[in-house]
């Protein structure tokens, strides 16, 4: 095998990835991150490496590269902590896709979960203690939390319906999350215990809400909207679920909103 070569697809490869993990960080698809700190930003995100995804660190400006797994095994959806450096990320090393972690230099990768189903898209609270995510471990999609070390699950949701995509408020009190309980897909906010799940969208058919993404200073919620069959929109709305604003038109379809992190 030509080292070599190897090496130099590898750098084209995450060069590549990462002019689109710059649009990913910021558009909500699950596949990267940004680390809020007062040194030099870093973002995180997944790169495919023909044929798995793997992770890969690097600053703001897409300088100084580095990946941080490697493997048969696809490794992707990471999210950061604020507070521990750590990153949290799902991967199927082990046959099913399960969650992990891993210090910022990839350095003690840790498995979190181990269930026969597979779980999704971690997210950290904001005080780095708890991680959401959601999982078909109970027979439908759920979300729950878990501590930052995998211990202790819970399923906050616990629905005959398919609740998924889980967004932090900022002070770690509620979660945003997408659901089907109401026939179409609807967004919801809950208590961080699953408590007082509330329809704050409520559209009728064929409306159908999707992948909200918590503001920084809590005040507003964005998330996809479809008031069109296969016609996404950009909307925004407050927590409490007055005050609804379309913020792109209905020309284009626009989808995985998510707001900046608020810099520490």
């Amino acid at each position: 095998m030509n080292t070599d070569r190897l090496s130099t697809g590898l750098k084209e490869r995450a060069a590549r990835g990462a002019v689109y993990a710059l649009l990913l960080a910021f558009c909500g698809m699950g596949f990267g991150c940004m680390r809020m700190y007062d040194e030099p930003l870093k973002i995180a995100y997944s790169c495919n490496i023909d044929p798995v995804y793997q992770i890969f660190v690097m600053d703001e400006n897409g300088e100084s590269v580095s990946m941080l797994t490697n493997g048969a095994a696809s490794n992707l959806n990471p999210s950061w902590s604020a507070d521990t450096g750590r990153i949290v990320f799902v991967s199927n090393r082990d046959g099913n896709y399960e969650i992990y972690s891993m210090d910022a230099d990839g350095k003690d990768q840790r498995r979190l979960t181990a269930v026969s189903a597979p779980d999704y898209t971690p997210t950290w609270s904001p005080d780095g203690r708890r991680i959401a995510f959601y999982s078909m471990r109970d027979g439908n999609l759920e979300v729950y939390v878990m501590n930052a070390d995998g211990t202790g699950p819970v399923n906050i949701t616990n629905h005959s319906e398919n609740d998924s995509a889980p967004s932090w408020s900022p002070d770690g009190r509620f979660i945003a999350f997408e659901t089907r309980r109401d026939g179409n897909h609807e967004i919801y906010v809950m208590r961080a215990d699953g408590g007082m799940p509330t329809n704050i969208t409520n559209t009728p058919l064929p409306s159908d809400e999707s992948r909200p993404s918590w503001s920084p200073d809590g005040e507003r919620i964005v998330f996809s909207g479809q008031t069109v069959p296969g016609q996404r929109n950009i909307y925004s709305i407050r927590p409490d679920g007055t005050d609804r604003r379309a913020l792109t038109g209905v020309i284009e379809d626009e989808d995985y909103p998510c707001f900046q992190g608020k810099p520490r």
